[in-house]
């Protein structure tokens, strides 16, 4: 049999990239998705080897792995990047497998490339994020927090320097936050700039309150007065991002310079929104720091050594008895609970002063009666103002002792602070972290799920097996693998059309997801063909699970299927051997079951 008979007809089937290179590395064959990624003509392909195509980093690299596959005839599936002519690095999924002729001789590689650029910049965006906000959650200097966000966000994008600036108190000029890889010449220059409609990409982007982008600085208007300055620098393009408040107040801009006249990319615009947002969830939390930092000292400044001090304290002060009537109370307390005058509140009961009876004896079992005993206490509780509404209070009470007792206080002096605008600025924090998180969630699951049956996706599948082959080595586990395929599915597509096959890979997904647990991986590994992983599972189990899930599709009802059947390869894993061992094997126990009739499990 001629292996290349009808190649060109069935690698046009193939989405994916694919392609066909002799044993020189030249090409033979290769479809139209090869052709519009590398952008050239047939003939400008066939009869060409990769140093003719690409440039010669990438064609050092793709020689270096066929090299390695021609020579240890093993099929490889891997992650590569290819480096394109702007310097943006597309990513692949890539499997190379040699083909042999009738006499067993090698004559080449068959090559397909999935491009999953898309689900890795989502993966490095939600790393990203991980990463700063534990760094914010754990960490206090803000200048240490912003120039780790540039650092990352430099590392990241390998051709840019990035900068933050800060909006001062005026709300008129910007400062600089963090820009360690500008000249310092630069970040003295424009440092204090005041924001304008027309001032560079970070001036104009805090002033319009939107996105700046700035593809040419050299001909752009808004930097016709510090063309001397950004070429001195070597700066070229500049992307600038507002950045927000959670009450949407402008805080400053996110910027990224590039030393080359260049647009930014959709992976570029992804990384600065991202970036900006971190920033502004690090300023909120200083913000508050600042506040908590400011009230403490405050509380420092109140000694009650007379009665002068006393009225003047800048803390709301009141002394209570012993059945907890206030005796004595200061103009900063009647402020507080919305009196004209601490007057006003002598011989007020503090049950008035709470929202209800039942939290008020609550109150009164526990926190007063550890006063009473003569042991300090610091709370937070609401209470009620003067027209019903309420304030958040921190409460710091002593107890008092009377001169005639040596066992029971006579009352209690509580120092009381308003903390409403705290309490409300750290259920925004909370809800803006909530808020990342789900973001951050989201940016997950686009990464490993697949897009059309919502399955995890092929990258990982391969990070799961490379989990539990580790697993397996520490602890000496086991575990099972499935592939199936569903029989027949190719003439659905033809019959009915491609969104029918997508419905019935849609079904089909949420029939999987039923039979398995929810420790178990279930994935799409391509096509019609779904890779599930069985942790602590041994050849009965992972057979009768293959058996299960074929008796299941078989009493499914699908639409527009008449034969509702599927072939399954199972294996478990093999001590010491590799991931592309395992996976080889359970494609020729899939391979087996479809040559050996279709609708049945085969184990190898």
């Amino acid at each position: 049999m001629n292996i290349f008979n009808n190649i060109d007809a069935f690698i046009e089937l193939i989405t994916d990239l694919a392609f066909f290179k002799n044993m020189d590395g030249v090409y033979t064959h290769c479809n139209e998705a090869h052709l519009s990624f590398v952008g050239k003509t047939r003939e400008e392909i066939i009869g060409k080897t990769a140093f003719e195509i690409y440039s010669t980093e990438n064609a050092n690299k793709i020689q270096k792995d066929d090299y390695e596959i021609l020579a240890t005839r093993k099929t490889k599936a891997y992650e590569e990047t290819f480096i394109n002519k702007d310097g943006t690095i597309t990513y692949f999924y890539t499997t190379k497998q040699v083909l042999y002729n009738d006499l067993g001789d090698k004559i080449g590689l068959f090559c397909i490339e999935r491009n999953i650029t898309a689900e890795k910049e989502y993966q490095l965006i939600y790393e990203d994020n991980k990463l700063l906000l534990e760094y914010i959650a754990k960490h206090n200097d803000i200048s240490q927090i912003l120039d780790k966000i540039v650092n990352l966000a430099e590392d990241r994008n390998k051709d840019t320097k990035c900068s933050i600036l800060l909006l001062n108190e005026s709300k008129r000029n910007l400062f600089s936050g963090a820009s360690p890889s500008l000249p310092d010449f630069y970040n003295e220059a424009i440092n204090g700039v005041e924001i304008g409609e027309k001032i560079g990409s970070c001036g104009s982007a805090v002033y319009k309150k939107e996105r700046v982008i700035v593809e040419n600085i050299n001909t752009h208007e808004n930097w016709q007065g510090y063309l001397e300055l950004t070429k001195k620098a070597n700066l070229h393009a500049c992307w600038s991002e507002p950045i927000f408040s959670s009450r949407d107040e402008i805080l400053g801009s996110f910027a990224m310079y590039s030393s080359k006249v260049k647009a930014p990319s959709d992976f570029e615009l992804k990384l600065i929104s991202s970036y900006a947002h971190l920033v502004s969830l690090a300023i909120e939390k200083e913000n508050q720091n600042k506040a908590i930092r400011e009230s403490n000292k405050k509380l420092r400044l109140s000694e009650f050594e007379s009665a002068q001090l006393f009225d003047n304290a800048l803390v709301g002060l009141m002394y209570i008895s012993q059945d907890r009537i206030i005796l004595k109370a200061n103009q900063h307390l009647a402020n507080i609970f919305g009196y004209e005058n601490p007057e006003e509140m002598i011989g007020i009961s503090t049950r008035e002063l709470h929202l209800s009876q039942s939290k008020f004896l609550e109150f009164g079992k526990t926190y007063f009666k550890t006063l009473v005993h003569r042991t300090n206490l610091n709370i937070e509780y609401q209470q009620k103002k003067k027209d019903g509404s309420t304030v958040w209070c921190e409460l710091s009470g002593t107890a008092l002792d009377e001169q005639t007792s040596a066992d029971l206080a006579k009352g209690v002096l509580w120092t009381v602070k308003d903390i409403t605008k705290n309490k409300e600025l750290e259920q925004k924090v909370k809800e803006r972290t909530q808020e990342i998180q789900e973001k951050n969630k989201q940016l997950e699951d686009v990464a490993t799920k697949d897009y059309l049956t919502g399955l995890y996706n092929r990258l990982k599948i391969d990070d799961s097996i490379d989990y539990q082959i580790k697993r397996s080595k520490r602890n000496e586990s086991i575990f099972g693998v499935i592939m199936l395929d569903i029989d027949y599915f190719k003439l659905v597509n033809d019959e009915h059309g491609h969104q029918v096959g997508d419905k019935i890979l849609f079904e089909f997904a949420k029939v999987l997801t039923d039979v398995f647990r929810e420790t178990d991986i279930v994935g799409r590994w391509g096509g019609e063909e779904f890779l599930i992983i069985i942790e602590d599972a041994d050849k009965e189990d992972i057979i009768n699970l293959a058996n299960k899930i074929k008796e299941t599709i078989e009493r499914h009802d699908f639409p527009v299927v008449k034969r509702k059947t599927v072939s399954v390869g199972v294996t478990i894993y093999h001590k010491n051997e590799n991931k592309n061992e395992l996976i080889q094997r359970v494609d020729k126990a899939l391979y087996k079951a479809k040559n050996s009739g279709r609708n049945q499990v085969q184990y190898l």
